[in-house]
């Protein structure tokens, strides 16, 4: 039998038990079949919320012990993802103008 955990702060379970997935979406442009594969995916190991970040990122909590399985079908997929990292937020120095790729003091 298995032990339901509630997901809220309040649960000290909450946060070590789930991992932060980011799927990266190229330009920022999905496409409706895109979404609904990736959607279609999330709700097979258990994920029934997901949110968009500010880069153009779709971004959910993934149990840990889906991990393995759902990074593989994510890479047979071809998605850009990350899991607890956001190491690649959809900035890429080849889009930036010339001299705009590196912080510049004024």
């Amino acid at each position: 039998m298995a032990l339901f955990r509630p997901t809220t702060p309040q649960n000290p379970f909450y946060m070590r038990d789930f991992y932060t997935v980011r799927i990266n979406f190229k330009g920022g442009i999905a496409s409706p079949a895109e979404l609904k594969t990736i959607l279609e995916i999330a709700n097979e190991f258990q994920v029934y919320k997901v949110r968009f970040g500010l880069r153009q990122q779709m971004i959910f909590s993934l149990s840990r012990n889906y991990v393995q399985a759902f990074t593989q079908i994510a890479k047979n997929k071809s998605f850009t993802f990350e899991i607890d990292s956001n190491s690649k937020p959809n900035i890429h120095r080849g889009l930036c103008p010339t001299g705009l790729s590196t912080l510049q003091k004024f």
